[in-house]
């Protein structure tokens, strides 16, 4: 069994020598704009960049002036309103796509690469056939069957469905890092049980809870009635039912509540970010800013007495997971990917999925009782630090792409 376990290392170790695995992501590195593309850089750091070869976005966003010219300025506003359509449509994820059906084969056979590391769902890729010569391996966060029936609005992306699940299909491995995706697929998608692995999330902490020690949690002075969004301003991530909730603060004068001044800060950008600021401009109390540095935002969460995250779903919920490492209380929607990470009650604060109200009443209970903020911001720490250790979960996702595949 040893000499069993000295070969697998050595294996691991010589993983980056001879250019076996391959990491296709759109969303990754400088131009992340969400949890995945987070995830998929966790996932690179595995390998120490050695022999590791990424796929992604290369085309990058110009500027284009409108040229010198004795048009009206009219022509020159359309010549403008053109060159970003242009921009818009060579940057999109979907000409990535149709591009990696055609070149995927050609990067394998050029780099050696014997498994190929791909995600899957919204944010991820599709393939139209089986690559050859490698083993592919699928990361599922959450799909757009879940998208489709949980986001309101987006019932559309059903058409989708049949693009994952052709994927699915292909692959020879499928990890998931939710219980509830982990159903879907296996329900919905038809995923065989042998085929589909539930692993750790891999989440380095150490950022969030540098600073804390075991015996108090709040080493980052709390500031009384401080509560944080993080996100991307998208339907999905609820950011309108939680400034709904927040009007009623407003709307109705609720004394334990106007006695810690609560205040809202937001950070994210998104689609939806001029509506957001105009609803932002009625509600003195709420702030937004684009994005923070990162120790900037450790410090401003460890601050923070909650922590809200309302969305309609989530793969994994990366924001509430690093809240709860930063040992922050937390108010989340009871959908899926949150319930999977929270003990309602225990570890955070739970409550039903796009209602207001209900959200308005969960953050009243907390912010008018510190005893149980601070028992759901140490017992979320101690979760946090006992279930996610980043080299347990490092050795298990190895063990699923170095191990099987040299079976």
């Amino acid at each position: 069994m040893a000499g069993q376990a000295s070969s697998r290392d050595t294996e691991m170790k010589s993983l980056g020598s001879d250019g076996r695995v391959g990491i296709v992501s759109w969303d990754y590195g400088e131009h992340a704009e969400g949890g995945l593309g987070r995830a998929m850089a966790e996932m690179a750091t595995c390998f120490c960049g050695n022999g590791l070869h990424l796929l992604s976005r290369q085309i990058r966003t110009v500027s284009v002036r409108a040229p010198r010219s004795p048009f009206p300025q009219r022509m020159n506003c359309i010549v403008q309103r053109f060159s970003r359509m242009i921009q818009c449509i060579a940057d999109s994820r979907y000409l990535f796509i149709i591009g990696l059906w055609f070149g995927l084969q050609q990067w394998i056979d050029t780099h050696r690469i014997r498994t190929v590391i791909l995600p899957t769902g919204p944010g991820g890729l599709y393939l139209w056939r089986k690559p050859k010569r490698c083993r592919l391996i699928v990361v599922s966060y959450h799909m757009y069957w879940q998208q489709a029936r949980m986001v309101p609005g987006q019932w559309w992306k059903r058409i989708f469905v049949p693009l994952e699940r052709r994927t699915l299909v292909f692959a020879d491995r499928v990890l998931c890092y939710s219980k509830d995706t982990e159903r879907v697929l296996l329900r919905q998608y038809g995923v065989p049980r042998p085929k589909l692995t539930l692993l750790p999330q891999l989440l380095d902490l150490d950022t969030w809870h540098l600073r804390l020690q075991p015996t108090t949690y709040h080493l980052q002075p709390k500031e009384s009635g401080l509560c944080v969004f993080i996100g991307r301003l998208g339907r999905r991530k609820g950011i309108s039912i939680l400034l709904r909730a927040w009007e009623h603060f407003q709307t109705h004068q609720h004394a334990n509540v106007l006695l810690h001044r609560p205040r809202l800060v937001i950070v994210g950008n998104g689609r939806l970010r001029r509506r957001i600021d105009r609803m932002i401009a009625r509600l003195p109390s709420v702030s937004r800013v684009p994005s923070l540095p990162q120790e900037e935002l450790v410090r401003l969460v460890q601050r923070a007495e909650i922590v809200v995250c309302p969305s309609y779903l989530e793969g994994f919920g990366l924001a509430c997971a690093e809240a709860m490492a930063a040992g922050t209380a937390v108010v989340a929607s009871d959908c899926d990917g949150l319930r999977s990470l929270i003990r309602h009650g225990e570890t955070g604060w739970l409550v039903p999925v796009g209602d207001p109200v209900a959200l308005q009443k969960g953050l009243c209970h907390l912010l008018g009782n510190i005893d149980l903020r601070s028992h759901l911001a140490t017992s979320a720490q101690e979760h946090m630090r006992r279930f996610f250790n980043w080299e347990e979960a490092t050795q298990r996702f190895l063990a699923e792409v170095v191990y099987s595949s040299c079976a």
